[in-house]
């Protein structure tokens, strides 16, 4: 069967590795492999030195040698006799005679490479059985100084080493990396080695064993770095800017170096981003398909998604008539939504793949979606109690059930799965699949359990992704627990890995301080997007994003309601846009959207045509500027409470620029236009921002451009996102309006503002660039007469919009961001405008909550909520507030809606002030904690007020 035209982590079959069998060669003249990038030196005992090109930068090396231990005998080089050798342009590989074995040794070097692989290949005698037990793929002794060793967390296999003496700040680094989990690394002295103890059965029926690959690199250093993790997610430090300081980093190059590594043995490129609805997000367990009524309800599901521009939907609703919950035999419960609702069939052997008639109610969603352009991906979990071969739950005696099922080490489930999905895909119409329930960490047990090794089971995993993804090229693969847990050489066979690091559900992670659970989860999504680029080295193209937010799954008591609708109106209405781009700017090209709002009518009918052309557009827009977005790197810093964080795109002078602040405080964003954003070319520059005005140019001081090297500093109201394209101004049509939206002409020295917005009630020092060689000697301001300010050639003009100041989340008095005390006050006017955009809102959103469904502080809208912002909060707090003196009740909010998981879930303490009277001075007395830290109190804020804006200029 043809391959592919990807590299394998491993290697050929046996058939066509043999092909490189040669003469013995004396080697008296040493091998030399090299690209454009990277050199490598090879003498009778393999790599002697690396070389990057155009730099001075060399790691030398001696004595490397090899071993491999199968059934207790190790066969080592040196040792064994060398009968062959063969070099192509692209590699060289050394064979030994070992016995009845042959061992290969062989090292690559493709033309995109900036590293050397290494690789042991062994053949076992014909329908021998053997089991391996160790390989060290590489040890050597280092002749180049190492000034430091740098290994990272998690399971990566990557080891840092930066080349020089230690009294110097070294200019170039290594990295060695082992692709699997299973790193045995050893540092002494000089001598390095990677290593690992696979214990598990190899047959010759399954061709030559393949080791998994060792990658040694160089790379220059940038100056440019990042920390290796992040903060805990969302501690409250006093000094935010400086949080991140005593974390252990990484020159941006070695990240870069180490995740190119990784993306040259990825199996899935698509042309274009997925887009994966996950409609448990909205509880679609509680939908019967078995039912018209039920069927009905999820086509609203698939409607909403064709609406919007998504292309595949997991189908995980439940069937009455097909899957009855008493024939669940997993450990969740959920084994009635597999296989489209036939797993519990396929596992029992009672529905035939090949042959048995789908069930009506199954086939009517199918041809729905197809009608919809929408395909459907089935949820699936390899580890259940599969009784087809009594070989796969052997280990466990046959008794399975919960968490013990089939041991994915065994190579005969591991192919009869793949032929059971594969057929499935083929006859359904599938896009793929979501992997679940997957374990692969079992471990002998005191009563006698003896599974296969945890590298066997890790290794099946491998497998089975990777078999998939060979026979079925574009297949999608969403993989959850325990795959995602596995580190990035676990991934690359998959499209993606959990999107949120953890299940979706409030309570699988900490809430950020927030009042809408969907910018909560948006922070969260920036958070996992940290730990799967920047901590594990996943490609950009391997990168989960996520959207929206998961409804909560319980009642008040913790039960989980499966039986009735129950949080069917749950969608984030003033944070969804939030979590859209938080997920487009960080993971562009994995959408995977959560909650759509389809399951209640009222809330599919107000899901207006704009605001799905407005989610379809910028989907969209990730594939029209996919190439730009390959050059995505974060900027700032990771997520943190107190700070803003942020990512770039940018290639040579042009590219986009992603902004987050997840606090409710005004911070700056601060970032150098050089090469820590990607910038390498281009002198003058400004900023068109995309969101959320969009139009609107930014340049320095107003009325300037950007010069490269400049520090751009720019405010930003929380909690929100920015968006900026960065544009070189020999591109920009002049004149040009800065600093807000609108236009511009200049006609005989008369300059003309139209149409320009700005918002309600704040003062503006608009800035206008002029064609090269004109003035403006006069200015009106729609229509009106304008002052011109000419300071060294800049023009600016300065307006106040009319109208008292709105603003998103605005805060209500000033906040010391030292404050240290127990009392806090704070007067409060609120202007009739706040309370007709919340009639407004009212209007385009007439959901009727429930008081229960009304706890959830994101749902209703329409309401006027005082947020206490408290960074780090804890529900067991006392928090007290009078309104002109009165006391008025605080309450807690709770991402789970109830206080379910409250040390995770509790986002902090709030009042509705719905009631209060408009244009009317009122007075605020808040009441705090005791010990809290200074600066721990972030201020009171206005909730669901927006920022309004006008064309109306001041008087």
């Amino acid at each position: 069967m043809k391959l592919p035209a990807f590299h394998l982590t491993r290697c050929l079959p046996a058939a066509l590795g043999l092909c490189l069998l040669a003469p013995a060669l004396a080697l008296a003249a040493p091998i030399h492999l090299h690209n454009s990038l990277l050199s490598a030196d090879f003498d009778a005992g393999g790599l002697t030195r690396l070389t990057l090109a155009n730099s001075p930068a060399v790691l030398d090396v001696a004595n490397d040698t090899t071993s491999l231990t199968v059934d207790g005998e190790r066969l080592a080089v040196p040792g064994l006799k060398l009968t062959g050798t063969q070099q192509d342009k692209e590699s060289i590989t050394y064979t030994y005679a070992a016995g009845n074995k042959q061992l290969q040794v062989k090292y690559e070097l493709k033309p995109t490479w900036q590293f050397v692989s290494k690789q042991l290949i062994l053949t076992l005698p014909k329908d021998s059985t053997s089991r391996v037990n160790e390989v060290e793929v590489f040890r050597a002794d280092l002749k180049t100084p190492v000034a430091r060793e740098i290994k990272p967390n998690g399971r990566s296999g990557a080891i840092f080493l930066r080349l020089g003496t230690p009294d110097a700040k070294p200019p170039f680094s290594a990295f060695l990396v082992l692709q699997n989990p299973f790193l045995k690394w050893e540092h002494n002295a000089s001598q390095v080695a990677m290593a690992y103890l696979p214990d598990f059965e190899w047959r010759a029926a399954y061709g030559t064993f393949c080791s998994d690959r060792v990658c040694i690199g160089l790379q220059a250093l940038s100056g440019n770095t990042m920390p290796m993790r992040a903060l805990s997610e969302w501690q409250y430090v006093q000094d935010p800017e400086h949080a991140l300081d005593a974390l252990p980093s990484l020159d941006y190059a070695e990240f870069y170096a180490m995740t190119s590594c990784v993306d040259a043995f990825a199996l899935f490129r698509p042309s274009k981003a997925l887009r994966v609805h996950v409609p448990w997000c909205e509880n679609d367990y509680q939908i019967d398909v078995g039912t018209p009524a039920g069927r009905t309800e999820y086509k609203r599901i698939i409607d909403q998604c064709a609406a919007v521009g998504i292309t595949d939907t997991m189908f995980t609703p439940a069937n009455s008539v097909v899957a009855p919950l008493k024939d669940n035999a997993d450990a969740w419960g959920w084994e009635n939504c597999l296989w489209l609702g036939l797993g519990q069939k396929i596992r029992m052997g009672l529905w035939d793949i090949a042959k048995d008639p789908i069930p009506p109610s199954i086939q009517e969603m199918l041809d729905y979606a197809k009608t919809k352009n929408v395909r459907l991906v089935a949820y699936a979990y390899p580890t259940l109690g599969w009784k087809q071969n009594p070989e796969w739950t052997a280990w466990c005696g046959g008794k399975t059930g919960g968490y013990v099922g089939a041991d994915t080490g065994v190579r005969s489930f591991q192919n009869w799965f793949v032929d059971q999905l594969i057929a499935f895909q083929k006859r359904t119409g599938i896009s793929g699949y979501s992997f679940d329930h997957w374990w692969i960490d079992y471990s002998p047990t005191a009563e006698g359990a003896k599974p296969s090794s945890k590298y066997a089971q890790w290794d099946g995993t491998r497998h089975i992704l990777e078999e998939l993804r060979r026979r079925s090229p574009n297949i999608i693969l969403d993989g959850r627990q325990q795959y995602q847990g596995w580190g990035v050489w676990t991934w690359l066979g998959g499209s993606y890995p959990h999107p949120t690091t953890s299940d979706e559900q409030p309570g699988s992670f900490k809430n950020f301080p927030d009042l809408h659970f969907s910018r909560a989860s948006a922070d969260r999504q920036r958070w996992a997007t940290w730990f799967y680029h920047m901590e594990h080295f996943t490609p950009w193209e391997l990168v989960p994003g996520y959207m929206s937010h998961q409804t909560p799954r319980g009642d008040a008591t913790g039960l989980c309601v499966r039986d009735r609708a129950f949080h069917t109106r749950d969608w984030d209405v003033l944070g969804w846009r939030y979590s859209v781009l938080s997920s487009i700017g960080t993971a562009p090209f994995n959408h995977t959207i959560s909650l759509l709002p389809a399951r209640d009518e009222t809330e599919f009918k107000h899901f207006l045509p704009a605001e799905q052309k407005w989610l379809k557009d910028w989907l969209d827009w990730t594939d029209t500027h996919r190439a730009l977005l390959k050059q995505l790197r974060p900027i700032i810093g990771p997520p943190v409470l107190g700070r803003i964080d942020g990512s770039a795109a940018i290639d040579g002078d042009h590219g986009f620029i992603f902004l987050y602040n997840p606090n409710y405080r005004e911070l700056n964003a601060t970032f150098t236009l050089d090469t820590s954003i990607g910038l390498t070319t281009g002198e003058a520059f400004v900023l068109r921002e995309l969101y959320p005005q969009p139009g609107r140019l930014l340049g320095k001081d107003a009325a300037d451009a950007w010069k490269r090297g400049d520090t751009v500093k720019i405010p930003i109201k929380g909690p929100d996102a920015r968006v900026y394209e960065l544009v070189p101004t020999n591109k920009i049509a002049r004149p040009a309006l800065l600093g807000a939206t609108g236009s511009a002409t200049l006609t005989g020295g008369q300059l003309a503002l139209t149409k320009v917005s700005g918002p309600v009630g704040q003062a503006l020092d608009l800035g206008v660039l002029l064609p090269d060689g004109q003035t403006a000697t006069t200015a009106t301001v729609n229509g009106k007469p304008a002052v011109i300010k000419n300071a060294n050639g800049k023009i600016t003009i300065p307006v106040t919009f009319a109208g008292t100041r709105v603003e998103h989340c605005q805060e209500i008095g000033t906040c010391d961001p030292k404050f240290a005390g127990k009392e806090y006050q704070a007067n409060l006017t609120l202007p009739r405008l706040v309370f007709e955009q919340l009639a407004a809102r009212r209007k385009a959103w007439p959901v009727n909550y429930t008081a229960e469904e009304l706890l959830a502080t994101w749902r209703g809208s329409d309401r006027l909520l005082l947020f206490i912002h408290i960074a780090d909060p804890l529900d067991t707090w006392q928090v007290d507030l009078k309104i002109d003196g009165k006391v008025v009740e605080v309450k807690k909010a709770y991402g789970n809606v109830f206080p379910l998981g409250r040390e995770r879930t509790f986002s902090g303490f709030y009042a509705e002030v719905s009631t209060l009277q408009p244009e009317t001075a009122h007075q605020l007395e808040l009441h705090l904690p005791d010990g809290l830290q200074p600066g721990q109190f972030q201020g009171l804020f206005l909730e669901n007020v927006e920022t309004a804006f006008t064309s109306e200029l001041a008087p």
